[in-house]
């Protein structure tokens, strides 16, 4: 039986016009050690054999707005086991042995993290949607804050939204 994998596909930048998919990590499933390929190596070109499978296809045409990311598994046939395992079956890319990432990659370092502990959960519905209204934008104020403070204003109506009807 084929070893299957978990690959991590995000679309991004390369420049101010272009977004480019890129293939960032494996892991071979059953397996806690996720591998990283080195940054000058995830494009397509560097993989022609993985991006030339149908799923991976499909997901490149899901892909189309930079920061995006997927996790998909697929099945290392023959011509992606020599591409992406060695004779024992250790993980490595063209014979080369990728760096272990130790615990969770964030896809999209630039997204925001909120936790549940900073989200105003105990405040009414009320004056949480109250608060979400923008400071008038002049032309001086970085958009980058308003927008961070607006994503996180959502999210915890989306959180205290689900509460209320008992689903979380």
């Amino acid at each position: 039986m084929s070893p299957r994998a978990n690959f991590h596909f995000l679309a991004d930048a390369v420049d101010a016009k272009t977004t480019v998919v890129r293939v960032l990590t494996i892991q071979l499933e059953g397996e806690d050690t996720v591998f990283q390929f080195p940054r000058e190596q995830q494009l397509k070109e560097h993989h022609p054999t993985l991006f030339g499978t149908t799923i991976v296809k499909n997901v490149i045409k899901g892909l189309k707005i930079r920061g995006k990311f997927r996790n998909i598994r697929i099945t290392l046939a023959d011509e992606l086991q020599q591409e992406y395992l060695d004779k024992e079956g250790n993980v490595c890319f063209h014979d080369q042995y990728l760096d272990e990432v130790q615990g969770y990659v964030n896809p999209n370092p630039t997204a925001p993290q909120i936790s549940r502990t900073n989200l105003d959960t105990n405040k009414p519905i009320h004056s949480v949607v109250k608060n979400l209204i923008l400071e008038k934008f002049n032309g001086k104020t970085k958009m980058r804050k308003p927008f961070e403070y607006f994503s996180k204003r959502m999210r915890a109506v989306k959180h205290r939204k689900l509460s209320l009807f008992g689903s979380s």
